[in-house]
């Protein structure tokens, strides 16, 4: 396997369903699944709520920024999380997979680094949420044989692209998929299959 973002993904520790554009596993009923192809490389940073009820996001790395009053206690604590472009077979959509499970970022980084599967984007995921409450929800995402992403789905990703698709708008609180140009792209252009 070449060096990637696959190699350090999900090595940070935390510290500090589907609607729209958006996949998000807690919004998954209980033994709910859904299959996705990942799409291209991800985003990781950490995620805090206002008092005003909103959400800033910063990259890894950088500070809060001032001006903030944030919720107090536990649930004012900043959360890891992680988003990434992908298919949802389900939707027949290019969405943004972002979650904050510890479980999910520790098993896909557990099979991207695996010496026989590797590069997420090889093959498709399917993730499964069981529980009702927050205590005894459990998430578990497993792999089908790699294959080469479906047509449909690369002529999505690539329409998606074209129109300035930018992860690094999460940053901003802008939507990747209306770019505003605020945020500090990467070179994330070419499709990966």
């Amino acid at each position: 396997m070449t060096e990637s973002v696959w190699t350090t993904f999900g090595k940070t520790s935390g510290g500090g369903g589907s609607g729209g554009n958006f996949l998000r596993p807690s919004k998954l009923k209980d033994k709910q699944s859904v299959k996705f192809r990942i799409l291209g490389s991800p985003v990781e940073g950490f995620e805090r709520w206002t008092t005003e009820n909103k959400p800033v996001s910063i990259a890894l790395g950088e500070p809060w920024p001032a001006g903030h009053e944030w919720r107090p206690g536990k649930e004012g604590n900043p959360k890891m999380f992680a988003s990434m472009p992908v298919w949802n077979y389900a939707e027949e959509a290019v969405q943004v997979l972002t979650f904050t499970q510890a479980t999910i970022r520790e098993q896909l980084s557990s099979w991207a680094t695996h010496e026989e599967w590797g590069d997420p984007t090889g093959y498709d995921l399917t993730l499964k949420r069981t529980g009702t409450t927050k205590e005894d929800t459990k998430y578990a995402l497993v792999p089908s044989l790699p294959k080469p992403c479906p047509e449909v789905a690369v002529a999505a990703w690539d329409a998606v692209l074209k129109a300035g698709f930018d992860l690094n708008e999460l940053f901003t609180g802008g939507n990747p998929f209306a770019p505003t140009g605020n945020s500090k792209p990467e070179n994330d252009a070419d499709i990966p299959f």
